[in-house]
């Protein structure tokens, strides 16, 4: 059968406090791009970002909230995938600590996962079980600084989080201070150790958003959301090097001038 012919199982989250119920699942036709839906969760409040582990097992979801429990922080949830009907199961949700939890990963043994606060600035890591289920948090780490913006970026914004190919490092791409910070991972201690070598510091008010990795792991492609551009980069993980080689704008020319003549005088009003 031709990747064409085949139907996939598609996960969609959302944002409830209009109607939406949740999680909702579709039967997707590649061949014809019909959706059809067949499910949704039990309820849960706001899952904005999911993630599926590697074995296809589980899924998992932040509750981009600001109050979990009576407590500052939103949470993560944790379902099992019905290998038949497709249908979720909630296993549980924990608390992130951190103020709209925005994205997750994790890694590919299913041992962790890793949540980013974009309020709160942090970054949350948790144990899996062997249930899939989550335990309690074991680790929070905390940025600081800003940026040039004086709107968007008064204080660190923890937009995405990424493993490097081999995952000895976490990625934690920060909207607010214009960086992306490398952390060793320390499975065994379950904590966050930053290599300030490997730590990429970006163009003023640039405002990185999300990092994918080539296939090769080699490459590194960043997408801005201030100043609007793909910055690519060089990861040498034997020799702990992060080299930006390129800035593309995401723009034609003629909106790009428009936009920085529009910035500049944006920011000279602050």
């Amino acid at each position: 059968m031709d990747n064409l012919s085949k139907k996939y199982i598609a996960y969609v989250g959302t944002y409830t406090s209009n109607g939406s119920q949740g999680i909702y699942s579709y039967n997707l036709d590649i061949k014809s791009g019909r959706l059809e839906q067949i499910g949704v969760s039990s309820k849960v409040d706001n899952p904005s970002y999911l993630n599926i582990s590697l074995d296809n097992k589980f899924l998992y979801a932040v509750l981009e909230n600001e109050v979990f429990k009576g407590e500052v922080g939103g949470a993560v949830a944790a379902f099992r995938i019905d290998p038949k009907t497709a249908e979720i199961k909630l296993l549980n949700i924990e608390g992130t600590k951190g103020k709209a939890p925005c994205n997750l990963c994790i890694d590919r043994d299913n041992k962790y996962i890793f949540v980013a606060n974009y309020n709160e600035g942090t970054v949350s890591m948790f144990p899996v079980n062997e249930d899939g289920s989550l335990g309690a948090i074991v680790t929070i780490v905390k940025h600081e600084g800003l940026g040039p913006n004086k709107i968007r970026q008064t204080k660190p914004h923890v937009h995405y989080v990424t493993l490097t190919p081999e995952e000895k490092y976490l990625c934690v791409v920060d909207l607010g201070i214009d960086s992306v910070k490398f952390y060793e991972v320390g499975r065994k201690q379950g904590n966050l150790i930053i290599n300030d070598k490997l730590s990429l510091i970006m163009k003023p008010g640039s405002g990185p958003r999300h990092m994918e990795f080539h296939p090769s792991g080699q490459t590194a492609y960043i997408i801005t959301e201030l100043s609007c551009e793909v910055v690519v980069v060089v990861y040498n993980a034997e020799n702990q090097t992060l080299d930006i080689i390129q800035h593309i704008s995401t723009l034609p020319k003629r909106i790009r001038r428009r936009k920085y003549l529009w910035s500049y005088s944006y920011f000279t009003r602050w």
